[in-house]
């Protein structure tokens, strides 16, 4: 959904209340395994499926990178009931394959209420590639067994190699804008909340694309630094996640033990992203305990699936910038990685 378009009706339900019944919720975007509803003023994030957490990881990447001002809240009656009813009225062709949440009341969601004070917010889905391209194989596997077309528009990983130029990183936003409204891809989504048109102008896109393009090429600033940093975190990641180890990581015995303890792997993921924010090097693949191993495809998978938005605020025109999509992946879901890496390769063979 571009610019926040509305997809639901005003039917009014049993038991709304009449906020509820004036301002229905709009879809207006998807990263993973959340989906993103707005109200008025506020954004609810709702998960699709429960999932484990460990908020340390997260808050501690927030010690490092800004990270979109998310806070927990319970989801009431009300909102429950519009949840549930909400598959019933979304007629964007984009969501046809989208798994809906039902939630139920008390159950926890993530909200955050100030999107009035906003111009326009830009949500970019950079995707980093993998060495040997174990992500990309896992990502065509999952959009053709969902139906999903497979948009290969922009390679994976160009818009960081976009970042060293102000030209080049215009191209890149155009681009993905107008894959994004032909396609339905995620590399980038635009939410204006001042208004419900379905897409931008090209004057529009000019300077908002522009503004964003300038805060990720203005060599020193804040933005520019932060992703640079992010840069450098995910090269030294991606050199010690390639296919091959993902295939060694899965084959070893220690995966039996280390799959199921999420909390053990966050810890040393915090530890491990504070190192490399700070600028220390990661010893060779060999060298490293099979923990490390584990939770560097695990970091890297995460830090690479993370979405990047950019505020442009009505007050004073400045470019904010903030981390989201950040809950560490759990390593059970390695194992379908390394399957879907396998597949291809055999594919390739052949």
């Amino acid at each position: 959904v571009h610019r926040g378009k509305m997809l639901c009706s005003d039917q009014n339900l049993h038991g709304r209340d009449l906020a509820s019944v004036t301002s229905p919720l709009r879809l207006v975007g998807e990263g993973g395994r959340r989906l993103v509803f707005r109200r008025n003023k506020e954004l609810i994030l709702i998960s699709k499926v429960s999932t484990a957490s460990d908020e340390s990881f997260e808050q501690t990447i927030g010690g490092l990178f800004p990270l979109f001002p998310w806070k927990p809240s319970r989801i009431t009656e009300s909102l429950s009931q519009e949840l549930n009813a909400f598959p019933l009225q979304v007629r964007a062709k984009r969501y046809a394959g989208t798994a809906f949440p039902r939630p139920s009341p008390g159950e926890t969601c993530l909200s955050y209420t100030g999107v009035h004070d906003l111009l326009t917010v830009v949500c970019i889905k950079p995707h980093f590639p993998s060495k040997g391209g174990w992500i990309e194989s896992f990502s065509l596997q999952r959009k053709t067994d969902a139906g999903q077309h497979f948009c290969d528009c922009l390679a994976r990983g160009a818009f960081y190699k976009a970042c060293t130029s102000k030209d080049r990183l215009v191209h890149w936003l155009n681009t993905a804008y107008i894959c994004g409204l032909n396609h339905g891809s995620n590399h980038l989504t635009v939410y204006d909340f001042a208004s419900d048109a379905s897409a931008l102008s090209s004057s529009e896109t000019d300077e908002l694309f522009g503004a964003v393009a300038c805060a990720l090429t203005g060599g020193n600033n804040s933005v520019c630094i932060q992703i640079y940093k992010l840069i450098h975190m995910l090269e030294a990641l991606q050199r010690v996640s390639s296919s091959t180890h993902l295939q060694n990581v899965v084959s070893a015995k220690e995966y039996a033990h280390f799959s199921s303890n999420y909390r053990t792997l966050s810890h040393r993921a915090i530890e491990i992203a504070t190192q490399l924010y700070a600028g220390e090097k990661l010893p060779p693949y060999d060298k490293l305990p099979y923990v490390d191993k584990l939770v560097c495809i695990l970091l890297f998978k995460t830090l690479s699936d993370a979405s990047l938005l950019f505020y442009l605020s009505k007050s004073d025109e400045k470019v904010q910038w903030y981390l989201t999509d950040l809950a560490l992946k759990s390593a059970e879901r390695v194992g379908k990685w390394a399957f879907a890496s396998a597949a291809n390769d055999k594919h390739r063979e052949q």
